[in-house]
């Protein structure tokens, strides 16, 4: 049984649609909000999967039932799913089967106590039946944790999914990259790091390849690593000069990381008398592309498909633009989704077929969760 799970479980209850369309004023795009409760509803973080392996389902963290669970959001139906009742953290999606994994947590959400699988897919069925029963039926615990064990930067599952690569905090002065093997829950060492790890994606195409970054919440001296899965050729995966911001780093394809190189908050910043804005980095070649500059201002976050034909871009107040890598140029998709700052980054992701972009928005006032239909 899972540690801490009440006997009043409420996973698998069910919620009626609450999605609906509007135009945005600025671009004439119909964008569809997935959620309008005024709780915080947070996507994914943009370098995970969102949605569930057959497409059908997407997921995401909702505090609406008093404390932060995960939901799925039925595509067809526009239905929302619980899908944990216990104390959660971070989650990773399978990109294989309908199985969810997620860190169960003490209080704190880093506080790290097991790692648990979850058969979302079992779940999703049971509850469309009404008769979900015991988290035992859909939920086993692949490994504990010792106790004041901290999260630090999530967690990913390898290619071929019969591993999890997570950050754990030992202590102010010493952070891990561990390896947890999801059949038998072995957990070991990768490396020992003397600083704070974070944003740990492993390849989705090549096995046994990890990014990672130094996470400092601003402008790390050298962001960005990669490592193998047994702990060999850990190294710089971009080396930064010390004019230069590397950030938000996410796999695009089996041999490409795309990234940020930014160009500073302020108009003064001297990084933006630099190249900055759109890159992608070839971990093979170590060959660099600037793709974009966003005139007076710089990107933020990035997303693309493995054929790299085109990007998706965002700004600081949560502006989306479609980038188009082969011709060059820039359209404006949608604007002003972060109009007073806030929580809900856009940290936008596409569908698979590419026709979609999946992103967070303040514009209700509040995090919520839309698409938009690529022109």
């Amino acid at each position: 049984m899972v540690i801490g799970i009440s006997h009043a479980n409420e996973a698998g209850t069910r919620y009626p649609a609450e999605r609906k369309s509007f135009v945005d004023p600025a671009t004439g795009m119909e964008i569809l909000a997935i959620t309008t409760h005024p709780a915080s509803d947070i996507k994914i973080y943009q370098t995970h999967p969102q949605w569930s392996h057959d497409g059908n389902f997407i997921v995401f963290r909702s505090n609406r039932t008093g404390k932060d669970q995960y939901f799925a959001y039925e595509e067809t139906t526009g239905e929302l799913i619980q899908l944990t009742d216990s104390q959660v953290g971070k989650i990773c999606l399978s990109r294989k089967d309908g199985m969810l994994y997620y860190l169960q947590v003490d209080g704190h959400r880093d506080q790290a106590k097991a790692l648990v699988k979850l058969d979302m897919k079992r779940l999703l069925e049971a509850s469309k039946r009404g008769q979900v029963g015991n988290p035992e039926n859909y939920e086993h615990i692949v490994t504990t944790f010792p106790d004041h064990t901290a999260n630090a930067g999530g967690f990913s599952l390898d290619a071929h999914e019969k591993v999890a690569y997570l950050g754990i905090r030992h202590s102010d002065t010493k952070w891990s990259l561990d390896k947890v093997d999801l059949a038998n829950g072995e957990r070991k060492t990768l490396i020992e790091l003397p600083w704070r790890i974070g944003h740990i994606q492993a390849n989705p195409w090549k096995s046994g390849e990890i990014v990672y970054c130094h996470e400092t919440g601003g402008d790390a001296p050298q962001r960005m690593w990669i490592i193998n899965g047994d702990g060999s050729g850990n190294k710089p995966l971009y080396e930064e000069a010390p004019t230069e911001w590397a950030t938000h780093e996410v796999w695009v394809n089996k041999d490409t990381v795309m990234f940020n190189l930014g160009g500073g908050a302020e108009a003064t910043d001297p990084r933006r008398r630099k190249p900055h804005g759109i890159t992608t980095i070839d971990v093979r070649t170590n060959e660099v592309h600037l793709y974009d500059q966003l005139p007076g201002g710089t990107y933020w976050h990035c997303a693309a498909l493995p054929d790299l034909n085109f990007a998706i871009g965002d700004s600081k107040q949560g502006d989306l633009y479609l980038l188009d890598l082969i011709n060059g140029g820039r359209t404006l998709l949608t604007a002003k989704h972060l109009p007073n700052g806030g929580p809900a980054h856009p940290h936008q992701n596409i569908s698979s077929d590419g026709k979609r972009v999946l992103f967070g928005s303040d514009w209700f006032g509040n995090p919520d969760i839309m698409l938009l239909e690529l022109p």
